[in-house]
């Protein structure tokens, strides 16, 4: 259902199979296991909107395209409206990326373009601060018009970024080109000729202290006669 501006590709909304059944729709050449876009026909959608009580809705389902890869193929049905599909590889890892495309390519087509993604980079994409999921070469977004900053992140480090510009309806490419990590800081030239005046300082001051005196000071002195007789002594400073 179309209440809000997103959707889920899960078993979580009516099935319009079920209801095309008790609406008594054709079910087409398939005998009802997959539904077959050129048997539900408008009118029948349009039962489909009434008995939902709703004027746009999605519809779709994931089988095997070529090769037996996944494809997810998606309807946009609005009243008054001709039917708009989308497809795209499906992966459910991608799930929540593979939605916005489809939602942007459906409801908004005049407001959006495609980018494929290349460059050898590992962690997580970011386009315009917000996250798109795990990042692998060859990844597709679909972006509004104008300008975005794609990074790819490892935790809090940018590891790769580009900047493209988007046109509507258009196709670009952007590659994500590594981030150098930044140089080791040198050790600070002032700190080093700091510490080895400290030293030089210090290592004098030790040298002063230890160092042995040269001479005797001298010593200034008098003949000091003593009691009991004239015995003579030194007395003084140096």
């Amino acid at each position: 259902m179309l209440d809000e501006p997103e959707y889920t590709l899960d078993d979580e909304n009516p099935s319009l199979i079920l209801m095309a059944r008790e609406l008594k729709c054709p079910m087409g050449r398939s005998g009802g296991e997959l539904p077959d876009e050129r048997v539900l026909d408008d009118a029948c959608l349009r039962k489909a909107g009434k008995f939902l009580g709703v004027s746009r809705f999605f519809w779709g389902y994931v089988t095997a395209g070529a090769g037996g890869a996944a494809v997810v193929w998606l309807h946009f049905w609005q009243r008054g409206q001709p039917d708009r599909v989308a497809t795209l590889p499906y992966d459910a890892a991608a799930r929540d990326r593979i939605a916005a495309r489809l939602y942007r390519t459906l409801v908004t087509p005049e407001k959006v373009g495609d980018v494929a993604l290349s460059g050898a980079a590992q962690g997580d994409l970011v386009v315009d601060g917000r996250g798109q999921g795990a990042y692998a070469p060859g990844v597709e977004l679909t972006l509004s018009a104008g300008e975005h900053a794609l990074k790819v992140r490892q935790g809090p480090r940018v590891v790769a970024r580009a900047n493209v510009r988007v046109e509507s309806r258009g196709r670009a490419e952007a590659r994500l080109e590594p981030v150098a990590e930044p140089a080791p800081s040198p050790a600070r030239t002032l700190s080093a000729v700091s510490l080895g005046v400290g030293l030089v300082a210090g290592a004098s001051l030790a040298a002063y202290l230890l160092a042995p005196r040269r001479g005797a000071a001298p010593i200034a002195g008098a003949v000091v006669p003593l009691a009991g007789g004239a015995v003579a002594g030194v007395a003084g400073s140096f």
